[in-house]
């Protein structure tokens, strides 16, 4: 299945519980996480595990960067995602925040090399690990 972030347009629900099965990159034991939205900024969101709530990713839509992702997914992935419908998934990627410290600047990074797959429909997750032999990433700029 072709995903194309380009019509992703949904907001998040900052009640819903996302299972992932296969857990977040780094983090495989935690499965289950509450979606927050930010109260101060409308497109940042917070994936919290349940199991660890002391923990939160900052998340965004690839969007805001004027990115947009081109993606297949595997029928594993598929299978995984209970995908009947693409429109059902949106598309996220993780934010960190790094600060130089000669200049005392802060940066905020995007990790668009391992996004993360929403069916929000099934309230299922699964974060996608991207080869650098594809270019899976378009970059759209406002004219």
């Amino acid at each position: 299945m072709d995903i194309n972030t380009r019509k992703d347009e949904k907001v998040l629900n900052k009640e819903n519980i996302i299972h992932f099965p296969e857990g977040l990159i780094g983090f495989e034991s935690l499965k289950d996480y509450n979606v927050l939205s930010s109260e101060t900024e409308k497109d940042l969101h917070w994936l919290q595990p349940a199991e660890a709530p002391d923990i939160e990713f900052a998340v965004t839509f690839p969007q805001i960067f004027q990115i947009n992702y081109e993606l297949t997914l595997t029928d594993d992935e598929e299978k995984l995602l209970k995908i009947e419908d693409g429109d059902e998934l949106i598309v996220l990627v993780t934010l960190s925040k790094k600060t130089k410290a000669r200049e005392n600047e802060t940066l905020l990074n995007a990790n668009f090399i391992a996004p993360i797959i929403i069916n929000f429909n099934k309230q299922l997750g699964f974060q996608k690990i991207l080869t650098q032999e594809k270019n899976p990433i378009t970059i759209t700029m406002k004219g």
